[in-house]
């Protein structure tokens, strides 16, 4: 049959465009609820948590709609829908109403991710789709890095202007959509099993949905840091503390966007680290030691080479979550919604439990500290789960 994935370009373009958006506007709020409305470390977090519990509510739905009526209107829907929220937050008069605006935000990527993620794996075999996910990793993931530098550099001239370029940027990209829609799109099918389309290494179907279920923990863990740094340190950075401008701050962050695109252009031309356990903890182990380092840093250096490691360790963890959740050739908007709502999870919890450990404690570290346990849980219990499922004598099912 042949590979329907030669025009996939146009979700890689999109991927690229929608997080340019985002991460423009991402590094803004917390920088604007700072700035402008005071906001609390408290209510930073919550405005991140909250945002992610909507998207979390949504993904599984929208993934599960697109496999029914198809992927496009899913996905131009969730664009205009985030468009719409940021030209309202763009005019935003209070931190009140910014709490409700984000929730639209969250309902919008929801709509989104999911169904762009089963598009690009629609038509394609298990032999190519580590390919065809890597491409996706470094468009949406580069992207950040051009947001997130470009939103510190806009507020530093406005604090209105990065949800300006974000409204811009998004609806640009919603022209495309509609003017390159896929003519008499149906339903997802999942086309024929490949004879040569094993997983490799060779593993039981048991031990693959357990390193599916870890990778979605540990993807809730790394997420949960990823939504701890970018929605805290800001506002941290530019506090009396640290001292640094928005655009300082920026690039800080940016650089954990750089290291995962590092990774998953590695990831996407070296395929052994597929159901590598050593590999996967020591991803991890270096996303803990980066946190570490953010944690009891001052100095622009070890900060910025905390923020690579962290972005090293979540490149692995997305890219093993991503792609055991799109292996199979069923269900795929479902996974992918699955897998995403994970993600969507950490960033609701570790903000929040962060914000109120530093309002707290009076310590703007103490989130970080907490980032710091959060891994050290996580990789415990996926080590357990390792190792309770090589217990498992063959042919006994998951456990």
């Amino acid at each position: 049959m042949p590979d329907a994935s030669n025009n996939k370009i146009r979700y890689y373009i999109a991927a690229f465009l929608m997080d340019t958006a985002l991460a423009t506007g991402g590094i803004g709020i917390p920088l604007l609820a700072k700035r402008e409305f005071h906001a609390s470390p408290l209510s930073i977090g919550l405005l991140a948590a909250i945002g992610a519990g909507a998207y979390v509510s949504c993904t599984a739905l929208a993934g599960h709609i697109s496999d029914r009526i198809g992927r496009h209107a899913v996905i131009l829907l969730g664009v205009i829908v985030y468009c719409i929220t940021y030209a309202f937050i763009r005019i935003c008069p209070s931190l009140h109403l910014l709490f409700l605006l984000v929730i639209f935000s969250g309902v919008g990527n929801a709509m989104f991710w999911p169904c762009l993620e089963a598009a690009i794996a629609d038509g394609t075999s298990r032999r190519r789709l580590p390919v065809r996910i890597g491409l996706f990793n470094v468009s949406w993931c580069s992207s950040i890095i051009l947001g997130t530098w470009l939103g510190g550099r806009l507020h530093d001239a406005g604090p209105r202007l990065p949800f300006a370029c974000a409204v811009t940027i998004s609806g640009l990209l919603a022209l495309l959509l509609l003017l390159i829609a896929p003519p008499g799109e149906k339903r997802h099918v999942a086309p024929p099993e490949e004879p040569d389309a094993a997983p490799f290494p060779a593993v039981s179907p048991a031990l693959q949905q357990v390193f599916m279920h870890m990778a979605w923990g540990a993807n809730f863990v790394a997420w949960g840091v990823l939504g701890t740094m970018r929605s805290l340190f800001p506002a941290d950075a530019i506090s009396e503390r640290l001292r640094y401008t928005g655009q300082e701050a920026a690039l800080l962050v940016a650089a954990i966007s750089t290291a995962q695109t590092l990774m998953f252009a590695l990831l996407t031309v070296f395929h052994g680290w597929h159901y590598r356990i050593g590999f996967f903890v020591l991803a991890q182990i270096s996303m803990m030691s980066g946190t570490a380092l953010v944690a009891f840093s001052v100095s622009p250096g070890p900060l910025a080479l905390g923020f690579l490691m962290i972005g090293a360790g979540a490149g692995v963890t997305y890219s093993s979550s991503i792609y055991y959740s799109l292996e199979g050739l069923h269900a795929r908007g479902v996974k992918s919604g699955i897998h995403e709502a994970f993600l969507g999870a950490g960033v609701f919890a570790a903000p929040t439990i962060g914000g109120w450990l530093a309002k707290t404690t009076g310590d703007l570290r103490a989130p970080y500290v907490m980032c710091v346990a959060f891994i050290a849980l996580g990789l415990t219990w996926q080590v357990l789960m390792y190792l309770r499922a090589r217990r498992q004598p063959p042919g006994s099912g998951a456990p």
